[in-house]
């Protein structure tokens, strides 16, 4: 993982931002090893900083969470609010019939 996916970092400097635990992203796949790894990236390139109260995003970190907002939803949704990308569906005809797929509990 040199290069990590814009989407991951997009979703770790959320997180960081807004002080929220991990499991997103462990929801979107990624094992624990892999989150520890994406943040050893974004510290080596000046996107967040290691202080006594925990992580923080620097000057280019929220440069980059702008930008990435940005990028991935263009409408001014406030910054806390992230889309769910696994409940997205397609666009559909307005006379079709959707049937959500069943939860498995």
């Amino acid at each position: 993982m040199t290069e990590s996916k814009p989407l991951y970092v997009l979703r770790m400097l959320h997180i960081i931002h807004h002080h929220l635990g991990v499991d997103e992203l462990h929801d979107l796949g990624l094992e624990y090893y892999q989150i520890a790894k994406l943040i050893s990236d974004l510290l080596q390139k000046g996107f967040i900083i290691d202080t006594e109260g925990g992580l923080k995003l620097t000057e280019i970190g929220l440069q980059k969470l702008e930008e990435l907002n940005s990028q991935f939803y263009p409408t001014n949704i406030k910054s806390w609010v992230l889309p769910s990308e696994e409940n997205k569906i397609e666009k559909i005809n307005r006379f079709d019939i959707y049937l959500p797929r069943k939860k498995k509990d």
